[in-house]
């Protein structure tokens, strides 16, 4: 099963919009700003296997989206749970992507 460019935009903009809810501090800001260029990417031209790379490198390490959370007012957000899901899933995606599974 191919899987689709418009999958990985679906995940990134429902990713986009949880942080958006948060205090958009520090590496909020990063991630969004990340996730957004490289949302602006899959609607351009573009080669799903080289942006499925890209993000993966986001991943794994101290300081990537492996540690990532989103909190306000100095408490972890009850929708970080959901953001977890999104992030696990748009890593499986890519890792298949790359796999062409």
């Amino acid at each position: 099963m191919e899987i689709s460019s418009q999958k990985v935009i679906q995940i990134l903009q429902k990713i986009i919009a949880l942080i958006e809810r948060s205090q958009m501090l520090g590496s909020d800001l990063y991630w969004r700003d990340l996730f957004v260029y490289i949302l602006n990417k899959l609607n351009a031209p573009h080669e799903l296997d080289s942006i499925a790379r890209t993000i993966l490198k986001a991943y794994g390490g101290m300081g990537t989206l492996s540690d990532y959370w989103i909190e306000k007012d100095g408490k972890i957000m009850e929708e970080d749970k959901q953001l977890q899901e999104l992030l696990n899933d748009l890593c499986i995606i890519c890792q298949n992507i790359l796999t062409k599974k």
